[in-house]
């Protein structure tokens, strides 16, 4: 709410009542609103939220009645214009409806909300200009603020005015893959190429939505024709590598990854400041390492340096004459105790500039060992823990029964356009697991997702709040029988760790977990359950309860007795 007119008094005497509108209070606020303006008839904040609160409560006249009296005091707020456009248009005054649109767009020329109000108006009335460009902006503005649905008849509308326009056919294929039509989005993008060949953004997107179709063969020939349209997009190549490498095709996929710098959605300012600050040193690109000093340094989530952690212990095979690791503070101590590295560095401290003559992203040694699937180095473990630290564990859980079963149901949010954490079942959506008996269940659920504990009806021991890094929640893990995970670091922590570890992997999957497999590659202690359908976590858990409903029965001992006697 912008200032009036009016002293800051006025404005002060309003944000009680704000609070409680901005809290959902809305019969509260307006009482409060209706007391301030029985003192201050004319406090024009006042009477603006008080207008906003009665059209919610849906007492419309007041509230017209409030925003034109603020109006006429001289308040000339564009937000408070668009809410009095928006009720005269819905009593039908559309041409006071326009002017209030108008009004707020004079104030502010950017304003989207009264942009997209006046040109819906003008849509409804036949007034808008016939020009695609002008339906799509309104369609993109549409879309930006009230959702996909409300902007499809706009892009159609454009679409019609331009049948033969590549970018209209795109633009509404775009929309229909927000949609979720996937099938028609790619109708649209193949028309929008028909009429366009060199149409770069056309290529590049029809990749993605064939890659979500689980086309993989023609989604990697779209992005090919993307870049033999633009050789030096690094979108492309990274959108490429991943396909590539999701069907195992390393030799071609892991020299297009190292695009993923610049061409990743991952949220990556950081990592992107650490390489200016390298700038001045040569990269490691696979050369004699004697006699010189390397700095390896993390790049990507947690789970992603567990697994490239493997290629530590191989470095020194390669003549390395020191090894330095920077790394995310609680990597530290697990790193430590590889015995590999000859110093690690916590990036809570500065890079140690002048103090090694090469650097590499720990994520790029998968290339420079030049790996194939057949050559992923598989021993594990390869992490230790200290013998005090799991005697300390195993004293600590040496009162629970086993088979004593970890659990993880939540993983953060890695990628942009990752805003509903795809990788989270939740715990209720474990409960087909947590019910079965004979097993003891131990959490480890760290930070987001920990707090649903407190409202779980079953017994799950939980000790994470001592585990202050991995190597804490690896001496954990290890007093383990199973882990049962969604793609998370603790899900590597386990395989790395070389503990039994079943991932529930959802339907997009990752590229290191390939496609239709149930066994991991990178880990052999691991078996995959995986979704059916984007979002539904419904089979993968009840595959997995119906493991350890057997797992369990395995280890009691009437069933070897009844196997016995029955042979």
């Amino acid at each position: 709410m912008q200032p009036g007119p009016r002293t800051d008094s006025a404005l002060e005497a309003v944000q009680p009542a704000a609070q409680l509108y901005e809290t959902g209070r809305l019969a509260e606020a307006l009482r409060s609103c209706r007391e301030i303006l029985k003192s201050d008839p004319d406090n024009v904040h006042a009477l603006h939220l008080h207008g906003l609160v009665a059209y919610k409560c849906g007492e419309l006249q007041p509230a017209m009645e409030s925003l034109e009296k603020a109006l006429r005091l001289g308040h000339s707020d564009e937000a408070m214009l668009n809410n009095l456009g928006e009720m005269y248009r819905g009593l039908g005054r559309l041409a006071d409806a326009e002017a209030c649109y108008r009004k707020a767009l004079d104030l502010d020329p950017n304003y989207a909300e009264a942009g997209a109000n006046l040109g819906v108006l003008l849509v409804a009335s036949g007034r808008m200009e016939p020009s695609a460009e002008n339906y799509l902006r309104l369609g993109l503005t549409l879309e930006k603020l009230r959702g996909r649905g409300e902007a499809e008849p706009v892009y159609r509308r454009a679409l019609s005015l331009e049948p033969d326009s590549p970018k209209e056919h795109h633009e509404l294929g775009l929309v229909l893959e927000r949609l979720g039509r996937l099938e028609d989005a790619v109708a649209r993008l193949q028309t929008a190429l028909a009429l366009d060949p060199a149409f770069f953004e056309a290529c590049h997107n029809l990749g993605n939505i064939l890659v979500r179709l689980e086309r993989f063969e023609d989604a990697e020939q779209s992005y090919r024709s993307a870049l033999a349209l633009r050789p030096d997009s690094a979108i492309t190549m990274f959108a490429l590598s991943l396909v590539l490498l999701l069907r195992g095709d390393y030799a071609a996929g892991l020299p297009l990854y190292e695009s993923r710098f610049t061409g990743s959605d991952r949220d990556n300012d950081t990592v992107r400041a650490l390489i200016a600050k390298l700038s001045d040193v040569d990269a490691w690109k696979g050369e004699s390492l004697a006699g010189k000093t390397l700095l390896v340094w993390t790049e990507q989530g947690f789970g992603d340096s567990l697994m490239g952690l493997r290629y530590l212990r191989l470095l020194k095979g390669r003549g390395v004459g020191r090894l330095l690791v920077y790394c995310e503070p609680g990597l530290v101590r697990l790193i430590q105790m590889m015995d590999c590295a000859d110093e690690v560095i916590s990036k809570a401290d500065p890079v140690p500039l002048g103090s090694f003559e090469r650097h590499c992203p720990l994520m790029s040694l998968p290339l420079l060992f030049d790996t194939r699937l057949e050559t992923i180095p598989r021993e594990v473990p390869y992490l230790r823990i200290p013998s005090a630290l799991r005697q300390k564990w195993a004293d600590r859980l040496a009162a629970v029964p086993p088979p004593r079963v970890g659990l993880v149901w939540a993983g953060g949010k890695m990628l942009r356009s990752d805003p509903v954490r795809s990788r989270s079942v939740g715990l209720k959506g474990l409960s087909p697991v947590v019910r079965i008996s004979g097993a003891s269940f131990v959490s480890l659920q760290k930070a987001e997702g920990a707090e649903q504990l407190k409202q779980s009806p079953w017994k799950i021991h939980d000790w994470m709040e001592e585990c202050t890094d991995f190597l804490d929640t690896a001496a954990l893990v290890e007093e383990l029988d199973l882990v049962i995970s969604v793609d998370t670091s603790v899900a590597h922590l386990a395989g790395a760790l070389g503990k039994p570890v079943w991932m529930l992997n959802r339907f997009e999957s990752e590229w290191r977990w390939q496609l239709d497999r149930e066994d991991s590659p990178w880990y052999p202690t691991m078996r995959i359950f995986r979704q059916s359908a984007a979002g539904d976590w419904s089979a993968p858990v009840e595959r997995s309860a119906a493991a350890l409903r057997e797992y369990v029965a395995r280890r009691q001992p009437r069933f070897w007795l009844k196997r016995l006697f029955a042979s």
